[in-house]
C-alpha cells in the first residue's frame, strides 16, 4: 500500500524518524551558518513519516501561561509517559479540541529549542482540509517584540534618548536584529507525516545590548608623573634693548599716561 502511495519517496525534506534525528539534522545546518556574532536566515522543511514514534514525556502537555516553550525544562525532562505513532495523530484528527496534536506539537518545538536556545510561543493554530496546523513565533522576533508592546501608541525609533545619559527603556528591550523566527507545524491527512517548517536567524540581541557592545571604551586615566607639574621651565631672560629701542619704549610710555 505504502509503494501505491509512494509515501516512501523523496518530497525535497529532510526526512527523520526520531526526534533526535530532527536535532541533529538542525544543528549541522545551523553550525555552518550561525556564530555568537553572525547568522545567516535558515529556511529547512522536516517531515515525520507515518511510521516515526514519538516518546512523550510526562510534562510535555504542561507550558507556560503564554505558550511559550521553555527549551531548558524541555531538556530536563526524561521520563517518558507513552509513546505516539504519527499515523496515529495524523489520521485521528478531532473537529474541535487537538490534545493530541497539541501535545505534539509542542514536544517537536521544545526539541528544536534545545538546538538554537530559543524559546517559541504559539501564534496561531487552525485546521485546514488536510489536518490541524499549529504555528510559532520566536519570543524574541520583532514580531512578538510588537505583540507585546502594541498598545503604546509611540514606538520610539532605535536608539533614540528620552533623557540626558538614559535609553527609552522600551527601546532598549526591542530586538535590534529581526530573527523573523517561525516554526509551522502540519498534521498532514494527503501525506500521511507531519510537516515541520523552520524559518529562523538565530541570533538575538537587543538596543541595549548592542549599544553595550558598541560603547567606545572610556579613555585612559591622566598619568601621574609625581612632581613634574611643580617643576616650572625657567623663563628666557628678554636681551637688553637697543639705544633707540630703549628710547622709543619710554616715549610710548608717556604717551599712554598723557592720553589717559
Amino acid at each position: 500500500m505504502d509503494a501505491l502511495l509512494n509515501l516512501d519517496s523523496p518530497r525535497g525534506n529532510y526526512v527523520c524518524s526520531s526526534i533526535r534525528e530532527i536535532q541533529d539534522k538542525l544543528h549541522h545546518s545551523l553550525i555552518s551558518k550561525s556564530s555568537d556574532t553572525r547568522a545567516e536566515h535558515t529556511s529547512i522543511t522536516f517531515e515525520f513519516r507515518h511510521n516515526t514514534v514519538f516518546h512523550l514525556n510526562a510534562d510535555t502537555e504542561n507550558s507556560n501561561p503564554d505558550g511559550s516553550i521553555n527549551p531548558t525544562s524541555q531538556s530536563q525532562q526524561q521520563a517518558v509517559a507513552r509513546s505516539v505513532n504519527v499515523s496515529e495523530t495524523v489520521q485521528n484528527q478531532p473537529a474541535d479540541d487537538p490534545v493530541l496534536q497539541r501535545t505534539v506539537a509542542k514536544h517537536i518545538v521544545g526539541a528544536m529549542g534545545v538546538i538554537d536556545s530559543s524559546s517559541w510561543v504559539v501564534r496561531q493554530v487552525s485546521r485546514s482540509a488536510q489536518g490541524w496546523n499549529f504555528t510559532y513565533i520566536c519570543k524574541d522576533s520583532l514580531q512578538a517584540w510588537n505583540r507585546a508592546n502594541g498598545k503604546n501608541a509611540e514606538q520610539p525609533i532605535i536608539a533614540s534618548y528620552s533623557g540626558p545619559g538614559s535609553l527609552d527603556p522600551i527601546n532598549s528591550s526591542r530586538p535590534a536584529f529581526d530573527c523573523r523566527g517561525t516554526l509551522t507545524i502540519a498534521f498532514s491527512k494527503s501525506a500521511r507525516s507531519v510537516i515541520v517548517k523552520y524559518n529562523h536567524t538565530p541570533i538575538h540581541k537587543t538596543v541595549q545590548q548592542l549599544f553595550e557592545l558598541l560603547a567606545p571604551d572610556l579613555p585612559p586615566p591622566p598619568v601621574n608623573k609625581g612632581n613634574a607639574s611643580n617643576q616650572r621651565t625657567p623663563k628666557v631672560k628678554r636681551p637688553p634693548p637697543t639705544e633707540g629701542e630703549e628710547g622709543s619704549r619710554r616715549k610710548r610710555a608717556r604717551k599712554k599716561g598723557r592720553s589717559g
